[in-house]
């Protein structure tokens, strides 16, 4: 599946020919059907040529070209009267509205998806609310999606129970953030007390002139050992 968008902008490679036949400028959609009925592609250069390539005539949709069998399958509008028909009806699909049958309104649609092997509409990405990068957005399969006008999409009552959010806008992001910085606050402070533990224990030196209970020998005792074994090693 790819996006709508992903298309624009692709250029067409003839397979037969060797040659490059134009770019992808838009998509011509069928809303009986639920799918894209053709690409529209335009070469560049003085004389603009807008012409449609048939869905069924797509070889194949890569990451970075469209390709065709033959340069043919490129035609323009007159010879493709059915294709230039709904072309001129110019169904967009983004930015409908979409309205359940019991007049309840999900929000608008900002993209849909494309399975490229059928050229069918497999869902449509809703946001709630405009812009969608406040409110995020979700996916609805196309299977629940009644009529697509020209305005309006309609869709069955059960459609906003079957919602799959793709992006939980700026409120989840922002949770998310907070909940990385304080994770990390938390990790930082426990290798600071850690640390100050570690500094507060007491060295080797410390503990070998402790005595019985834990103090450090004064240094007077510690002088009067050293004079008392001289005097040993003396008498001796």
């Amino acid at each position: 599946m790819r996006k709508s968008k992903d298309l624009i902008g692709l250029p067409v490679v003839s397979l037969q020919e060797g040659i490059r036949v134009g770019r992808v400028t838009g998509l011509v959609i069928n809303p009986a059907e639920k799918a894209v009925a053709a690409l529209v592609v335009e070469k560049g250069g003085l004389l603009r040529e807008q012409k449609f390539v048939p869905f069924h005539q797509v070889h194949s949709i890569g990451g970075n070209a469209v390709t065709l069998h033959r340069v043919q399958h490129a035609a323009k509008g007159a010879s493709l009267p059915e294709i230039l028909r709904l072309f001129k009806e110019k169904v967009a699909l983004t930015g409908s509205k979409v309205v359940a049958e019991n007049g309840t309104i999900l929000g608008s649609v900002i993209e849909y998806l494309i399975d490229t092997s059928t050229g069918m509409i497999s869902a449509l990405e809703i946001a709630a609310a405009k812009p969608a990068i406040v409110q995020g957005a979700a996916l609805l399969d196309s299977s629940l999606v009644r009529t697509i006008g020209k305005e309006i999409v309609v869709v069955s009552d059960t459609a906003g129970e079957s919602l799959t959010m793709v992006d939980g806008g700026l409120k989840e992001r922002a949770s998310h953030t907070w909940q990385e910085v304080k994770s990390r606050s938390q990790t930082l402070g426990q290798a600071i007390g850690t640390r100050i533990k570690g500094l507060r224990r007491p060295s080797e030196s410390e503990t070998d002139q402790a005595g019985p209970t834990g103090r450090t020998l004064p240094d007077s005792r510690k002088g009067n050992d050293q004079s008392n074994s001289f005097e040993t090693d003396r008498s001796s």
